[in-house]
């Protein structure tokens, strides 16, 4: 049964607009940047969203006003009845509105969005919010898939969002795990990640609205209960989301065209990835990470780099990955250092977070596949 992705929307420190994104990117634009703001500790670097997209936005929280953005966009450009009972909102986040805890002293983060959208936009059904970790937009778009392919809805509108908050920078920096300067995913230089904040929206459906919109084929999830914080260091979580969603889409490994993979550019993080990779033999597949351009933007980041992923498929070509110089991971990838016209008609997504939990999604272009 086939799902669309009949409307897509990113708002990062890139910028606004998936093919905005994907023609900055193009360029080798990146939106990372040394922070220093007296709302966070110790300078960062990371990416974050300019003031002017926010104007006249005033919710009590950044996060609503990301949320509010996106769904004012979506009304704009879309033709969409949130009432309906045939349409559900689901939102992926890790922290959401975590700010909130400048004015209380305790969030319930799925309950406190749940009531933010049921207050601004009177959905006929509940909102749902999937809290996953750094694997929350690739698990919203299975969860989507999965309704739709259920005939539960006709039309799921998935939302991917967090923000930069001091709760956050000061998680990270407890960790160690931030980078003094841009990232470099894969490269033997590579010591840290940036954080990014982004807000993205897609609306799936099982009707091809254009003739070419992209499909998502198939998706999985594991957990290789690996440690709190720490991924797998076999690699064997990954691989088996990996896997499975191979199997869920009814296709082998030879039929994926390019990857787009997780790419924190922790050293930890890259090298269980490479593994992965290696175990699925899928290692010399080209393949790039977005990190370097816009930040890990958390639970937004496996939905806005899967719509910005089928950006590429749209213009055939693979990315490439701002900071990667030298091979520094164990099984070698097919790192894509500069963008490469090349045909990918089947795009694997991937992403890990803590708590041991992986993801994979699997996108086929739209149109005819030449």
């Amino acid at each position: 049964m086939s799902v669309y992705i009949n409307y897509r929307y990113a708002l990062t420190g890139l910028g606004e607009g998936v093919n905005h994104h994907f023609d900055q990117i193009l360029k080798g634009v990146s939106a990372i940047k040394k922070i220093d703001d007296p709302q966070f500790a110790h300078p960062f670097y990371g990416s974050m969203i300019p003031s002017f997209f926010l104007e006249g936005y005033s919710y009590d929280s950044r996060c609503f006003n990301l949320l509010a953005r996106a769904i004012d966009q979506l009304k704009n450009d879309f033709p969409i009845d949130l009432q309906s009972a045939d349409t559900l909102l689901l939102v992926a986040t890790t922290k959401g509105p975590i700010d909130l805890l400048d004015t209380t002293k305790e969030v319930n983060v799925i309950k406190a969005m749940q009531s933010f959208l049921k207050s601004a936009y009177q959905p006929k059904n509940t909102p749902e919010v999937i809290s996953l970790a750094c694997v929350s937009g690739i698990a919203a778009l299975d969860w989507g898939k999965q309704y739709l392919e259920a005939s539960l809805y006709k039309q799921v509108i998935v939302i991917g969002v967090d923000i930069l908050s001091p709760f956050v920078v000061a998680g990270f920096q407890s960790f160690q795990s931030l980078e003094n300067g841009i990232c470099k995913p894969y490269d033997k230089d590579r010591k840290g990640l940036n954080i990014g904040e982004a807000v993205a929206l897609a609306v799936l459906s099982k009707m091809d609205c254009s003739g070419k919109d992209v499909q998502i084929i198939g998706a999985a999830g594991s957990n290789d209960a690996n440690h709190i914080s720490g991924p797998s260091r076999t690699g064997e979580g990954l691989m088996q989301s990996m896997d499975r969603a191979i199997n869920d889409a009814g296709i082998t490994t030879e039929q994926i065209d390019a990857i787009n993979a997780h790419g924190t550019a922790t050293p930890y993080n890259d090298e269980m990835e490479s593994k992965a990779m290696g175990l699925l033999k899928i290692d010399h597949k080209p393949l790039n990470s977005l990190k370097g351009y816009i930040g890990h933007t958390l639970g937004a980041s496996g939905l806005v780099e899967s719509l910005i992923g089928s950006a590429q498929m749209d213009n055939r070509l693979v990315l490439g990955t701002f900071g990667f110089k030298e091979m520094g991971v164990s099984i070698p990838l097919n790192v894509s250092e500069h963008a490469a016209t090349t045909k990918v008609n089947i795009l694997l997504k991937t992403g890990s977070g803590f708590g041991g939990v992986n993801y994979s999604v699997l996108l086929k272009r739209g149109g005819q596949n030449d």
